[in-house]
């Protein structure tokens, strides 16, 4: 419950920010907003299972918990961010990306490879 209040929070604030300062589209601060409730969950879930599954097979969470922790969710948070980004905003149709996304949307990454205008910069 904590992680999803605080990830609608934190975003909703952040969705504001992007439109009315940094003068972006909605689109834009769609796509961070639904990353950061998205990573803030992950995140709690996380910080609070690892330390516990360590402590079941026989480890010391301490020595788990922050290189770990940092370490896994940097990496998901990055890739939701580009999944988010990918789904919202429509931007799948770049060759390195699309081998990740066609692990989730083999469908859509199909389609965008097969037009050839996104490839002909």
């Amino acid at each position: 419950r904590v992680s999803i209040i605080l990830g609608l929070v934190l975003s909703a604030i952040n969705f504001g920010k992007i439109i009315l300062i940094d003068g972006n589209t909605p689109m834009i601060a769609l796509t961070v907003s639904i990353s950061m409730i998205l990573v803030i969950i992950f995140a709690k879930l996380l910080g609070g299972l690892l330390p516990m599954a360590a402590k079941r097979i026989g480890i010391d969470p301490a020595l788990m918990a922050t290189p770990m922790i940092s370490s896994i969710t940097d990496t998901v948070s990055t890739l939701t961010y580009l999944l988010m980004a990918t789904l919202i905003l429509g931007l799948a149709c770049f060759k390195g990306f699309s081998k990740i996304i066609s692990c989730f949307f083999p469908i859509y990454v199909l389609e965008c490879v097969s037009d050839e205008r996104y490839f002909s910069r």
